[in-house]
């Protein structure tokens, strides 16, 4: 049975090496790596919805290899949960192999090439071992079982690729659907965002940078001896109340190494940390480990272990920023420090972190940069948004592009952010209409409200008197203007002929 199930899968694979995903289906390639001991490697590609084997290598199928092994093209129905399975017939992960799974749709049939060249899954399964083993018969074989990875749904051009989805971003990733935090200029600048309306006559709207934490890296600088004994931990906040060592929380390590694991796991002088060394064995001058962002300002602890106890041996290590400059210098000086501890496997020190300082620009029309000291990027420069230097007059906004562009550990972020100005409300126009005493009170723009709408007709050589109008123009920037009508001035009655006989004769009067 299991040689006609192969004999089937053999066919099946032949069609999807020559697929062309249909609608509604996802077109997949694997990436399969192998560099050592790549005769353990086995897998499994699973429609779990539909109960479906999409495809399966037994192990046996790799030799060992720096190059990986392509699979595919494989189509998956779009919306079904897939699972990827790995499996070692030894019991002892992929050592050092993983998977890469990329989308391949070349979009002639279902119109998804948005996403071809995608990678969905990096990386997966490094370094994974379910414990303890458990021995699984797949559709290929029977061995251990590593991993389980479910894949995420798959859907046309909206497969939900995780990565930075800021664009200008050093990390943005044109793949990505859903940002997973990865962006490193994310709100570089508050207090203006995109879409805030601005009168002209607005005060000036003042806003903040904030600038990306960086990591630091431990680099060393000097390459002794006994390289697999050394390692250390950095983790924030302080950890020595004078006498003894206080152990961090487990997990919190922020250069990520598995000395840090032993760090916490130890129990201070029982000499009983062991690490596998962060350096290398053997270890190289210029070797780094970097660090999880550090922010200015906050105090971090630093571990140094050597799990024989008898110091690094010749070994040394500077912690460095992210411009080059050395905050915390030959850290080999530390591992003998700990009076009463005679094998002192385990050192610490701790730091106040001070980020280098960044360089941050303002642009853009109406953005005003003011700098009490007049040296710039000193730290005490305020940034606004001034505006009555965006120029909306008459009866138009204006759009305005601000851009903040910081310079920072030779990253640069550029946050712009377009916002929009009114022209400031004008005053309407009031006009006597001929002959009469009537007025028509008329808009500067031809949308402005009027309170009130309309001035009250006068009496004969009556002065009105000045009337307050309160004008909302259309996109706002409300205000009020006083308007004076003209006097309404007193019309004389014109005089009526007499008719007066002819012959006679009409004498003045000296009365």
């Amino acid at each position: 049975m299991k040689r006609i199930y192969t004999l089937f899968f053999c066919v099946l694979s032949s069609f999807y090496a020559a697929a062309q995903c249909p609608a509604g289906q996802t077109e997949i390639t694997l990436e399969i790596f192998h560099p050592s001991f790549g005769v353990e490697v086995g897998w499994e590609l699973v429609d779990q919805t539909t109960g479906t084997v999409i495809a399966c290598q037994p192990s046996g199928t790799y030799a060992s290899s720096p190059t990986p092994t392509i699979e595919g093209p494989y189509c998956v129905t779009d919306g079904n949960t897939i699972v990827f399975t790995g499996y070692d017939s030894f019991g002892d992960d992929w050592n050092g192999g993983f998977f890469n799974l990329i989308i391949t749709e070349d979009g002639s049939v279902n119109g998804c090439a948005a996403q071809d060249g995608c990678v969905l899954i990096q990386n997966g399964g490094e370094n994974l071992d379910v414990e303890p083993d458990v021995s699984v018969t797949n559709s290929c074989e029977t061995s251990n079982e590593e991993f389980v990875i479910t894949l995420p749904a798959f859907a046309c051009d909206a497969t939900p690729i995780m990565g930075c989805t800021l664009i200008g971003d050093p990390n943005f990733d044109a793949c990505a659907i859903v940002d997973n935090g990865s962006c490193l200029c994310v709100d570089t600048q508050a207090g203006i965002a995109t879409g805030d309306v601005f009168c002209a006559t607005d005060a000036p709207a003042t806003t903040t940078v904030t600038i990306p934490d960086r990591p630091i890296n431990a680099v060393q600088t000097v390459d002794g001896s006994f390289d697999g004994e050394h390692g250390i931990g950095l983790y924030l906040g302080t950890f020595d109340d004078g006498s003894v060592i206080g152990l961090p929380p487990a997990g919190t390590g922020l250069f990520g190494t598995d000395s840090e694991a032993s760090i916490e796991g130890s129990t201070p002088g029982a000499n009983n940390i062991n690490t596998v060394g962060n350096w290398g064995n053997p270890s190289a001058v210029g070797n780094s480990i970097s660090s999880a962002p550090l922010m200015d300002g906050a105090t971090y602890t630093v571990f140094i272990v050597d799990d024989f106890g008898d110091g690094w041996d010749g070994s040394d290590v500077d912690l460095v920023d992210c411009e080059g400059d050395v905050i915390l210098g030959n850290l080999a000086q530390y591992i003998d420090a700990i009076g009463g501890n005679a094998q002192d496997e385990l050192a610490w020190v701790s730091f106040t972190y001070t980020a280098p300082q960044a360089s941050v620009t303002w642009t853009g029309t109406g953005a005003v940069t003011t700098d009490p000291d007049a040296i710039p990027n000193s730290g005490d420069e305020i940034y606004t948004f001034d505006p009555v230097l965006a120029g909306a007059t008459a009866c138009t906004s204006v759009d305005i592009d601000l851009t903040m562009t910081t310079i920072f550990c030779g990253l640069m972020c550029e946050q712009v952010v377009t916002v929009t100005v009114h022209p400031p409300a004008q005053a309407p126009t009031v006009v006597r209409n001929d002959d009469t005493c009537t007025y028509t009170l008329t808009p500067a723009c031809p949308n402005d409200v009027l309170d009130p709408p309309s001035i009250a007709d006068a009496a004969l050589g009556e002065d009105p008197a000045a009337v307050n109008i309160a004008v909302t123009p259309e996109n706002g920037c409300p205000a009020m203007f006083m308007v004076d009508p003209e006097l309404c001035p007193i019309e004389c009655n014109p005089i009526t002929p007499i008719l007066v006989p002819s012959g006679t004769t009409v004498k003045k009067s000296n009365r």
